[in-house]
């Protein structure tokens, strides 16, 4: 059952009731065509009143329902984008929990593994404390026996020492000399070798040089020689030429 809503506006109201007051006035006096004729004219009015009302009434009913629509759409997309919106709240918290579960597996390792090289650390810091506390018991009983021995070897240094001079006084300054002339040649010589292979090394360089400008020389003179004899002009068996020799 279809519900007819009375017009709202004020013109449409003024309309209504101008019609169903001229519907209601009374008949006239007049001759029995007069009226008939009249209650034609209002009822076509009527009519027309009717139409204008019900046309209206199918637009307004019509952008209602477009505007509902609108709404409806809005209220969906606002839903989904909703849904999409938790769901990725959802999918971004299991990832994260997931990482932290891994992160923190991973540091349960990398603390074991830590606490693995912290004992093997203070195992081997245990060991050398050991050892230098032996170290220094042996030394502590071997001191003076070192002792004993160094003053012996100095005292044995000393005498060869002692010794050693007096066939070196008994040597004569001209042999002492030429010894000395023959060191002073000796690193004169080796001195001389050093030199020599400096030169040689730069005499190799030299040699490369000059190598890579002949090369560089030979390759510009070809590139200068073929350039020339491309850009030169060729004469034709049957061309005509003139000698223009000076006079």
């Amino acid at each position: 059952m279809k519900t007819v809503r009375l017009p709202e506006s004020n013109t449409e109201t003024r309309c209504y009731e101008d019609n169903m007051s001229n519907i209601n006035e009374p008949m006239s006096t007049s001759p029995l065509g007069n009226g008939s004729t009249h209650l034609q004219s209002l009822c076509q009015r009527l009519e027309e009143t009717n139409s204008a009302l019900l046309g209206r009434m199918m637009e307004e009913e019509e952008q209602a329902m477009k505007s509902a629509s609108q709404q409806l759409g809005q209220y969906w997309k606002a839903g989904n984008n909703a849904q999409a919106v938790l769901s990725w709240r959802e999918r971004l918290k299991r990832d994260s929990q997931k990482d932290l579960q891994k992160v923190r597996e991973q540091g349960k390792v990398r603390v074991q593994g830590l606490r693995l090289q912290i004992e093997a650390c203070d195992e081997k810091l245990l060991r050398a404390q050991e050892e230098v506390q032996r170290l220094r018991e042996y030394k502590d009983r071997q001191r003076p026996t070192f002792l004993l021995q160094i003053a012996a070897l100095q005292r044995q240094i000393l005498r060869l020492s002692q010794t050693n001079k007096s066939p070196i006084a008994q040597i004569p300054l001209s042999l002492r000399r030429m010894c000395l002339e023959n060191h002073r040649m000796k690193q004169q010589i080796y001195m001389y070798k050093q030199e020599m292979g400096h030169l040689q090394e730069q005499i190799s360089k030299l040699q490369h040089m000059g190598n890579d400008l002949q090369n560089c020389w030979v390759y510009e003179t070809r590139s200068a020689w073929k350039m020339l004899v491309e850009k030169s002009c060729r004469c034709a068996p049957n061309d005509d030429f003139v000698l223009d020799l000076p006079i």
